[in-house]
């Protein structure tokens, strides 16, 4: 399948949902990131998308859905995985999952939330999740081995794919009705950024950095630039660049 958000997109666009519906693939060859990114699962990975009427999602969760869909990632992996590292899997922001695998943290996986308008007028979003379970990334060209991973690397005991996908589905339907002032709180428990120095490419071009402090109720990432300075939110953007070593939580 090339996309099964693009699958997820077209199917909602015709059909009149009442309930959640799953489009999944065993691979996807022309799957898309954030920033129309390239993503490519081969056999072995879990990559589905899931059609959510917006009736389903409590309001102060929408404008955190991708990162909540991480959240629920990673407590899953966490939960089912005997990770060989004890940091386990981290949320990213704005959409990725990492782990730590030969001394650096890598992608395990991420996570694109799209929204459109389904007939009758009703809104409905596409969840994205892509995560590298039992595909070996090591035949992968040098620039994906450097910088991604996999469970069957990370994990001395990979989860089996349907395992993973039906508590996943059902942690994720536990999230999307979560108080916000609560999900806030466990995203920012896994958030790999806060308290590093970061830089954050916005979509003009420009660069800033700073210390991350954290993620606000509406998903932006939040970035101290000078200690003790006003902390600034930024709502889009991409991390350019983060200290993996650094650990300033001076608050």
């Amino acid at each position: 399948m090339p996309s099964t958000n693009d699958v997820a997109i077209e199917f909602a666009r015709t059909k009149s949902l009442s309930t959640p519906f799953l489009v999944l693939t065993e691979e996807q060859t022309a799957g898309r990131g954030q920033h129309s990114r390239k993503w490519i699962a081969s056999r072995g990975s879990l990559t589905f998308s899931l059609i959510v009427p917006e009736t389903f999602v409590h309001s102060g969760v929408q404008p955190l859905l991708s990162l909540a869909a991480g959240l629920s990632c990673a407590r899953e992996i966490n939960g089912l995985c005997s990770l060989i590292r004890p940091e386990g899997v981290r949320v990213k922001w704005p959409n990725d999952l990492v782990v730590i695998h030969e001394g650096v943290w890598k992608k395990l996986g991420g996570i694109l939330v799209e929204s459109l308008v389904a007939p009758g007028a009703k809104r409905h979003f596409v969840i994205g999740i892509g995560i590298n379970v039992a595909n070996s990334l090591e035949a992968a060209p040098e620039e994906v081995v450097s910088s991604a991973t996999s469970l069957l690397h990370v994990s001395t005991h990979p989860p089996e794919l349907q395992t993973l996908l039906v508590q996943l589905l059902q942690r994720i339907e536990t999230v999307l009705s979560l108080d916000p002032s609560r999900l806030i709180v466990q995203i920012n428990e896994l958030s790999i950024l806060t308290g590093k120095s970061v830089q954050l490419s916005l979509p003009d071009g420009s660069i800033v950095g700073g210390i991350c402090r954290g993620v606000a109720a509406d998903g932006a990432i939040c970035l101290e630039s000078v200690p003790g300075d006003d902390v600034q939110e930024f709502v889009s953007g991409s991390v350019a660049g983060w200290d993996e070593m650094s650990n300033d939580l001076t608050e």
